[in-house]
């Protein structure tokens, strides 16, 4: 995915000013919907479906966003700014981060892209090569020790685990399987 750049940022045909635009709407929705206090529950039918309610439909719209974003590959500052400023710091970072309905959106968020990575087991794809490209660039490979040391409990170190573990485990296997397939060189 290639990003022009655009020298007004409120300009918009740009493309980041949209994705901006786009997590107010869903920080407002969030807000609107946590102060109206209703029902967020999870049910295991959702695990294929991640069914009809609110919360999984907003972790629908962020796992299209993440996907979106893994999509950007450049040598300057405008992946990191796309992935993890714009995409995951609205995840992670919200002032209603504590509310029941962004927990939900999370644990849903972080199931649709372990399940993504997952199915790479069955069959190395493209759109899940995407998703392990986008949580190293932006969790990191995760290292016990130092998480340990911290004392800080993040949400996301469970899905950076999985992830690393899934990397280390399947990473040679895929480069050796397919040879004459080019990989992905950020990957």
């Amino acid at each position: 995915m290639v990003i022009k750049k655009y020298k007004n940022t409120f300009d918009p045909h740009n493309p980041y000013w949209h994705a901006r635009e786009a997590n107010h709407f869903l920080k407002v929705l969030i807000k609107v919907f946590d102060e109206a206090g209703e029902r967020v529950y999870f049910q295991r039918r959702d695990d294929i479906f991640f069914g009809n309610d609110l919360s999984s439909r907003i972790a629908n719209l962020f796992h299209r966003a993440v996907f979106h974003a893994s999509g950007v590959n450049t040598k300057e500052f405008r992946m990191w700014e796309v992935q993890h400023n714009l995409v995951w710091s609205s995840i992670e970072r919200w002032e209603n981060k504590d509310s029941k309905i962004m927990k939900m959106v999370r644990r849903k968020l972080r199931r649709l892209i372990w399940n993504e990575v997952k199915d790479m087991d069955i069959f190395p794809n493209y759109k899940g090569a995407r998703y392990v490209r986008f949580c190293l660039n932006v969790l990191g490979f995760y290292d016990e020790a130092i998480y340990r040391q911290s004392g800080v409990k993040n949400e996301s170190w469970t899905l950076a685990k999985v992830v690393s573990d899934w990397v280390a485990k399947n990473y040679q296997t895929i480069v050796q399987t397919h040879r004459n397939r080019r990989l992905h060189p950020t990957l």
